[in-house]
């Protein structure tokens, strides 16, 4: 069997290291696209949906009505193109934890955002709303 030279290694060292990360990179990148954008570096499809409406969420037995402000907020959402593209705002379950027994009435609680299987929350705005009970 042929051996190889040393030199061989020595040349054009940092030309052949920019190869192999590039080639790296665009491995990466269309491995990503293909699996939906599903991966940790996130190259998925990106979208803003507004006037998701908002869900007030209470103990079984709790019969008091609740009034929020804002009453619909806006999901910012990451997946695979075709989930994403076909998302609706009703597809998406945001809601708020009430007890109308502990705190103050209109201290804003924190909006928690359930999404479909396949697609991940990147942002919602606003991320706290207020509510009150019972409503005015």
């Amino acid at each position: 069997m042929a051996r190889i030279p040393l030199h061989w290694f020595k040349e054009n060292l940092g030309l052949k290291l920019f190869a192999l990360a590039l080639a790296v990179l665009i491995w990466t990148t269309v491995h990503d696209m293909i699996q939906g954008g599903s991966g940790s570096v996130g190259f998925g499809r990106t979208r803003t949906l507004t006037d998701v409406p908002v869900w007030v969420l209470v103990r079984a037995g709790d019969s008091q009505g609740f009034r929020v402000e804002p009453s619909t907020v806006e999901v910012t959402v990451r997946g695979p193109r075709e989930l994403v593209e076909a998302l609706d705002p009703e597809d998406l379950r945001v809601v708020v934890r009430a007890d109308p027994d502990s705190g103050e009435p209109g201290q804003p609680l924190p909006v928690e955002v359930v999404p479909p299987e396949g697609v991940t929350v990147v942002r919602v705005q606003p991320s706290r709303i207020r509510v009150w009970s019972p409503p005015d």
